[in-house]
């Protein structure tokens, strides 16, 4: 494979740009058709990005420490340290905070914490790190069945579209499931570890897994991208389908699916001409989709923190406030980001240790997904 991917770097900077956008007032909140579009593609694009990563060459043991490495690691320091932040601030239920981690869904790390003013959805996005910790293993499992069975790409694709259509069609059932912790009873919406979106997620991580070379030599094609942007349009006017998989929503199995297909296309064309013109455009988008780890694990807290002081304490709410919150949600984990990699104390916390354990070098940047931080050879989160 070749060093570099720039057009793959672009497209997980727009990626990431679009899961910040989504979770600010201006398109959240109002539930618009805004929030449709970029509800019906940014997330299964992400674990598109990741199944174009994924090494099924490593040995499971090997890629269980590389995935705990990059994507439960930063996971866990991130909310141990917020509860011990807490802590300093007030009591905590240490029986209820622990459950709601261990549980790691939207739903639960929702919860997980609110301050006087119910700001409680600081965490929610980590539900992505946790899922694809259990999509990998998950994914490797079956890419390796299918190998035993010497089964070809038509049974492959058979029984994945069957078991995909099942998901998604059961996601819109209630999830609803009590967890027994330490004698206290729990509800949280969704499996552990989000382990009943599988179905949904792991079609698209192995869509990328499988086309992953025709991605990474990617040459454009100005009617498919045509063809894909006019029934991207189609489905959404005619349908106004989307899924949010967070809360378990999948509003049509055809319908929905083929949204997330075009606009995983389109955003890889656009990120495909954006790498065609000035280089500073490209170096923008590559280094925040570098910095997507961050982004994603830090975003929520200081979007929604931000503009609830905007509102409170300026009388800054609506758009304006909007947007100095989303600017600020990405510009800040940004700058942790820079931080963070150049302070190997920090970067062995949230970022893989392979790539920056003292006295080594940094290894080579290799394009990745949202889960993995700078370094990683795989997909995000």
């Amino acid at each position: 494979m070749k060093a570099r991917y720039a057009h793959i770097d672009i497209a997980r900077g727009m990626g990431i740009l679009l899961v910040v956008f989504g979770h600010n007032w201006i398109v959240s909140d109002t539930k618009n058709d805004l929030f449709n579009v970029i509800y019906s593609f940014h997330m299964p694009f992400f674990f598109f990005l990741s199944g174009l990563f994924f090494r099924h060459t490593d040995s499971l043991a090997k890629l269980s420490f590389n995935k705990f490495d990059s994507l439960l690691k930063p996971y866990f320091v991130t909310l141990i340290l917020f509860g011990l932040a807490v802590v300093l601030a007030k009591p905590l239920n240490f029986t209820e905070y622990a459950a709601r981690v261990l549980h790691s869904t939207g739903g639960s790390l929702r919860t997980l914490y609110g301050d006087e003013n119910g700001m409680t959805s600081y965490w929610s996005p980590l539900w992505f790190l946790t899922h694809l910790f259990l999509l990998t293993i998950v994914a490797w499992l079956g890419i390796s069945a299918f190998e035993k069975l010497q089964l070809g790409i038509r049974p492959r694709l058979a029984f994945m579209a069957s078991f995909f259509m099942l998901g998604a069609v059961a996601m819109n059932q209630d999830w609803i499931r009590g967890l027994s912790f330490p004698g206290d009873q729990y509800e949280f919406k969704g499996m552990p570890f989000s382990l009943d979106l599988l179905p949904v997620t792991l079609g698209f991580f192995l869509l990328g897994y499988w086309l992953r070379e025709k991605v990474f030599n990617f040459s454009l094609s100005i009617p498919l991208l045509l063809g894909a942007v006019t029934i991207f349009a189609i489905c959404h006017y005619a349908f106004n389908a989307t899924m949010d998989l967070n809360k378990r929503l999948y509003d049509d199995v055809v319908i929905t699916t083929l949204e997330a297909v075009c606009g995983i296309y389109i955003t890889l064309a656009v990120a495909h001409l954006l790498g065609q013109g000035k280089a500073v455009v490209a170096k923008v988008f590559s280094y925040i989709g570098e910095a997507s780890l961050l982004i994603l694990i830090f975003h929520a807290f200081i979007q929604n923190k931000s503009y609830y002081l905007l509102e409170t304490k300026l009388g800054i709410s609506g758009m304006p406030a909007g947007l100095i919150s989303f600017t600020l949600a990405c510009a800040l984990p940004i700058a942790l980001y820079y931080i963070v990699e150049r302070v190997r104390l920090f970067a062995l916390f949230f970022l893989p240790i392979k790539n920056y354990w003292p006295l080594r070098k940094p290894q080579p940047r290799m394009p990745h997904a949202i889960s993995s931080g700078a370094n990683s050879s795989d997909g995000r989160s």
